[in-house]
């Protein structure tokens, strides 16, 4: 597997992940959401700025998005890299992470990618979700806070991850293994970087806990 490849997956699932939902969805409404509550366009704030429907929705198709960039890596590469398909579709998917959180169409103004990070985990690691569900609602039940929950699951993939692989129990061939390990390394910093302005509230105890029913500062 080339060099090269790894860039085009890259590319794919950066292309489509600028297609920013939230935004989109807030200008059928009539909605900005940069200038509504935390001013974010991913999935969270829209649930608080336009509701659970197309909150929900945004979650959806910010998995889907990611789904889509791997289903166009994989008919494109197949043939070509076996059993290393799933690390290209993992390269995908952190691409559509990277086009999510900076796309370039959005003065490189996005999301803080957790929506399209449960879509690489359905998609490249179906083995972790069970683990990463049960810790993220965990901590979203406990703190009630879904930067808590989103940074802590994200922190669950990378070890159950690393766990699974090494016991052999993910699809991955295992020579690509440290590197899917790096990726996911990588993507995890950067949702802690994405997310820096909300660890800042924790500490400082002004972070607004996740309610269904009421706009709040924070989220994605």
């Amino acid at each position: 597997m080339t060099v090269l490849m790894r860039v085009i997956a890259l590319l794919i699932g950066y292309c489509l992940g600028m297609i920013t939902f939230g935004y989109i969805f807030g200008l059928i409404n009539h909605v900005d959401l940069r200038k509504e509550g935390s001013g974010n366009i991913g999935s969270t704030n829209t649930l608080r700025v336009l509701g659970n429907g197309y909150g929900f929705l945004t979650l959806f198709c910010d998995c889907m998005k990611v789904i889509v960039a791997g289903i166009i890596v994989f008919f494109l590469f197949r043939e070509k890299t076996g059993d290393h398909i799933h690390l290209l579709l993992l390269y995908a998917g952190a691409g559509a992470v990277l086009g999510h959180n900076y796309p370039a169409i959005m003065k490189f103004q996005g999301g803080k990618g957790i929506a399209c990070t449960v879509g690489i985990l359905l998609m490249c690691f179906p083995e972790c979700f069970i683990p990463a569900f049960i810790v993220f609602m965990g901590a979203a039940f406990i703190t009630r806070y879904i930067s808590v929950a989103s940074l802590t699951g994200i922190v669950s993939v990378l070890v159950s991850a690393i766990i699974m692989g090494q016991m052999g129990w993910l699809h991955f061939n295992p020579a690509d293994l440290p590197e899917a390990y790096i990726i996911l390394a990588i993507l995890t910093v950067m949702a802690y970087w994405k997310h820096r302005s909300n660890i800042v509230r924790l500490i400082h105890g002004e972070e607004n806990r996740f309610s269904f029913h009421h706009k709040e500062k924070g989220e994605e």
